[in-house]
């Protein structure tokens, strides 16, 4: 995937009104949106901690790429590809 500046350093957040929560009783988090919860997929867990309102894409990027001693333009594909779908389900907005 095609990277560029522009895109790496938008802020991603949930639309206002919608929640990440942590279903404790069965270990899960859920995210709260408008057409109903939805349970994402494990490994974007991650990426979704990470989305604390002042990390840009690049940041998540870095920080996945450090922890994890994967090559970065795997994380890099795979961050982006996540907040693609985001973004087609209308879930994210970006500063």
């Amino acid at each position: 995937m095609g990277r560029t500046i522009a895109r790496d350093e938008r802020v991603p957040a949930l639309k206002p009104g919608l929640r990440y929560t942590l279903d404790r009783d069965r270990g899960v988090w859920l995210l709260h949106t408008e057409q109903g919860t939805l349970l994402p997929p494990p490994q974007s867990t991650e990426i979704m901690g990470l989305m604390d309102g002042t990390r840009d894409v690049g940041g998540i990027v870095g920080h996945m790429t450090e922890s994890s001693g994967r090559p970065k333009s795997d994380v890099e594909r795979e961050v982006h590809a996540f907040f693609a779908d985001l973004e087609q389900r209308g879930v994210v907005v970006y500063r």
